[in-house]
């Protein structure tokens, strides 16, 4: 049950397995290293943090706790991670508080985003409850910013919202449903500056914009036209690639077929 983002830093590619974030390895495919919820836990145990398991430590004890007997001890799915994002070296110095290696989580069930440190198998940040059923959770120049469903809202206003890395409290950047959204469940981002790209998953669709509303491109992902009605296929992910990486991807083909 390999599923949800696919992030690639540092040669490694970070994705899940059920319940387990796994670190691959690009080069052979060979998992270098899983770190399972059951983990997870207890490293904020450690920190008398009961953020994962809702102090549920009152019902079972560390030692009958493995990722083998997890689904035994909570209801299924009971965090549903969708996203890790990794804090790199190039990009460490724009925080003050986390370092280069440092792992961003969401946790879906949990309305939770947390920042965990494998080096030394502890819990360094969390904001939980500011985001509802929330989305791709992104370290973004210096900030933490977040895909928030806000599911329960009504009507449906899911939002790009900005976490507040000193303060428990959160800022809203763009309701999305200025867009016509309605995104109770997924979604993906991308915030460049003034620039948003977001995808709205089940309609299908793509939006390309500024963050003072102005929509700039819209990709529909159709799959049948009849007369003036489209059905899209579900589209889950869009990312923007620079200009200076197209010439990139160019050279490599040019070199390719030379080399051919």
């Amino acid at each position: 049950d390999w599923h949800h983002d696919i992030v690639s830093s540092d040669d490694k590619i970070y994705t899940f397995v059920g319940s387990s974030l796994m670190i691959v390895d690009t080069a052979n495919g060979e998992i270098h290293r899983e770190i399972s919820a059951a983990e997870l836990l207890k490293w904020a145990w450690d920190s008398d943090l009961y953020i994962f398991d809702a102090r549920r430590k009152k019902l079972f004890s560390e030692k009958n706790l493995s990722k083998s007997n997890l689904v035994n001890l909570f209801y299924p799915d009971p965090f549903h991670f969708n996203k890790a994002d990794i804090l790199t070296a190039d990009n460490a110095d724009r925080y003050d508080i986390f370092e280069a290696g440092d792992i961003l989580l969401s946790l879906r069930e949990l309305n939770l985003v947390v920042v965990v440190r494998p080096s030394t198998e502890s819990i360094i940040w969390y904001r939980y409850g500011l985001t509802q059923a929330q989305h791709d959770a992104t370290f973004n120049d210096g900030h933490i910013d977040v895909f928030d469903n806000n599911s329960s809202s009504t009507p449906p206003e899911p939002r790009i919202v900005r976490l507040n890395l000193e303060r428990n409290v959160s800022e809203t950047l763009f309701n999305l449903a200025d867009w016509g959204m309605v995104m109770r469940a997924k979604g993906n981002f991308e915030l460049n500056g003034n620039q948003l790209l977001v995808t709205d998953d089940e309609a299908g669709r793509m939006i390309y914009g500024s963050m003072d509303g102005e929509i700039q491109f819209v990709f529909e992902n159709t799959f049948l036209k009849v007369g003036t009605e489209s059905t899209n296929l579900a589209l889950r992910n869009a990312a923007e690639i620079p200009p200076e990486r197209v010439q990139e991807f160019e050279a490599q083909c040019v070199q390719y077929r030379t080399d051919q």
